[in-house]
């Protein structure tokens, strides 16, 4: 019982000693979560309109007069397809080929905010298009494009829901193609290879633009935004004619991270146009597709993965080249 007692003892003054090194402890502990609690948060670079934050995109444009610099790096891939073949006469053909196109985008872009009522941008896009067997080289050959986009966009309303600006914009762009089964097409249509005749063509376009973005933020989870942009200038094509081209599309923006606090959003997105550059024989217009997965966690920064889709009809093949895409985004909002 001696001992019993005596280790009771020495347990009980322990313990009153540890006392007053618990309660600092204590106290340092409750200064630090306060001053955790009171530090400033990071200030909201990402656009928001009312309670909604938006989540960027690149196939519709916002009208939100911010700075930012974004990249894109994409590849595409279509589904095979059956083009003619290379008719000698009328009842005389090689047959039909079953091609592939393969592809890749790479693109660069920044915009500044002059006034909070302006901003500038400009951008340059790369783009490649080939076969990836032998009839697709043959049927399709290889495409290069360049583009070049310069342009300035205006304000014209901002309200705790909306916002709506005004865009002009001056849009050039060069495609470089090899095309071999056109070629050799002209050559038995002519019976001699004639000096306009050349495997390697290359074209030109220089456009100006003007259009009006509009967003509408539904709630803190959903938004929306709304595109149209008209266009006059060069075709893509050997005669240079001009011609009236238009966009116009829509796309609903969902940010999670203001509801569940998971820091996901999506944008669906849909295009329709009627003008592709690299592509001067459409028989309709070209539809495009996006569905984008973002991680919206930090306050000026966006890196997203898009899946994408565009169904180009072209007279040429006589249907339609469905491309699929994957491309991953980064965006900074400064």
């Amino acid at each position: 019982m001696k001992g019993i007692r005596s280790g009771l003892t020495i347990l009980l003054l322990l313990i009153i000693c540890s006392l007053p090194a618990m309660a600092q402890d204590s106290a340092v502990n409750s200064r630090s979560a306060h001053h955790a609690a009171t530090l400033p948060k990071p200030t909201l670079k990402i656009p928001q309109l009312g309670p909604h934050i938006f989540v960027p995109s690149n196939l519709l444009r916002d009208p939100f007069i911010v700075g930012y610099i974004r990249n894109s790096t994409g590849l595409g891939m279509s589904a095979r397809t059956r083009v003619p073949a290379i008719a000698i006469d009328d009842s005389l053909t090689i047959g039909t080929l079953n091609a592939s196109i393969a592809g890749f985008i790479l693109e660069f872009e920044y915009q500044h905010a002059v006034k909070d009522w302006l901003a500038v941008w400009g951008s340059v896009n790369a783009a490649g298009r080939l076969g990836t067997n032998t009839e697709s080289l043959i049927s399709q050959g290889v495409t290069a494009l360049i583009g070049f986009d310069l342009g300035w966009m205006f304000r014209l309303l901002a309200s705790e829901h909306d916002a709506l600006s005004f865009t002009a914009a001056l849009q050039n762009g060069d495609a470089n193609i090899i095309n071999l089964l056109e070629w050799v097409d002209r050559i038995l249509e002519d019976g001699t290879i004639a000096p306009d005749n050349q495997l390697l063509v290359k074209q030109s376009s220089l456009r100006g633009a003007f259009g009006l973005r509009y967003a509408h933020a539904f709630s803190p989870l959903f938004g929306a935004i709304v595109n149209g942009d008209l266009s006059y200038g060069e075709k893509i094509d050997a005669k240079g004619d001009t011609e009236f081209s238009y966009i116009i599309g829509a796309g609903l923006s969902a940010n999670l991270d203001q509801t569940t606090r998971m820091p996901l959003g999506f944008f669906l997105g849909y295009t329709t146009s009627n003008f592709a550059l690299g592509t001067s024989n459409l028989t309709s217009n070209v539809h495009s597709f996006e569905l984008r997965f973002a991680y919206m966690g930090v306050s000026d920064f966006v890196v997203s993965l898009d899946l994408g889709y565009t169904s180009t009809p072209v007279s040429r093949l006589d249907q339609t080249i469905n491309i699929s895409f994957l491309s991953v985004n980064l965006r900074y909002f400064f």
